[in-house]
């Protein structure tokens, strides 16, 4: 990136992550749920056979739902953020911090990741 030039965080598309599983609850209400690589060690290979192995998992609300069911690598942050404030009626501010927040969740439970734009494909 050129000096004095910024990178707009919100051009990133989020990716699902491998080995997530979604589960749509009763309500319509996305699970999602993934389980670590195994390790290899004596206790982790006991506990997988066992069935003790660690899942994460989380119940996403209805706006998490939505954010969800947009990542397809081609909608950005941004995308999703200005669905969400439609959605919400929120403002820009309160809808931008919660999409980044949101993200951040996701990301720091490996549920995603995400894939920054090439150069010159955010519109610079």
């Amino acid at each position: 990136m050129p000096p004095g030039q910024t990178w707009d965080p919100f051009a990133a598309a989020p990716l699902i992550a491998e080995d997530v599983e979604v589960r749509v609850d009763s309500q319509g209400l996305f699970q999602v749920r993934k389980t670590p690589p195994p390790k290899r060690s004596l206790a982790s290979s006991l506990a997988q056979r066992l069935g003790l192995q660690r899942h994460v998992r989380v119940n996403l609300d209805a706006y998490g739902t939505l954010f969800w069911r947009q990542i397809d690598g081609r909608h950005t942050l941004r995308d999703i953020e200005r669905l969400i404030r439609q959605q919400t009626q929120q403002n820009a501010k309160e809808s931008e911090k919660a999409t980044i927040l949101f993200t951040k969740m996701l990301m720091l439970r490996r549920l995603i990741h995400l894939m920054m734009p090439k150069q010159g494909e955010d519109g610079a």
